[in-house]
């Protein structure tokens, strides 16, 4: 189903984690949605594909490194959100 570039750079990240999520990021490359793969959560991917978290975490960030997946963080501070104060008048 995959280039052969693609098929490289899977090869390459299955050297780099552990089986159970090199299989389960194929799997969701091969199954998933465009929706579903314009923004992984990792932790549910590793609930949803039964990968151990860590594993999950460190396996993102090798498909980034082999170049099949872009990495950007999200960062909430709902504590700041929160933090408004009416001045007085």
């Amino acid at each position: 189903m995959f280039d052969a570039e693609v098929e490289t750079r899977f090869q390459s990240l299955a050297q780099s984690t552990t089986p159970a999520f090199a299989t389960a990021l194929r799997r969701l490359v091969q199954e998933g949605s465009d929706r579903e793969l314009n923004r992984v959560n990792v932790l549910d991917f590793a609930s949803r594909y039964g990968v151990d978290e860590e594993d999950a975490i460190t396996g993102f960030v090798h498909a980034v490194r082999a170049g099949l997946f872009d990495l950007s963080w999200n960062r909430f501070a709902p504590a700041a959100v929160a933090c408004w104060v009416p001045m007085p008048r």
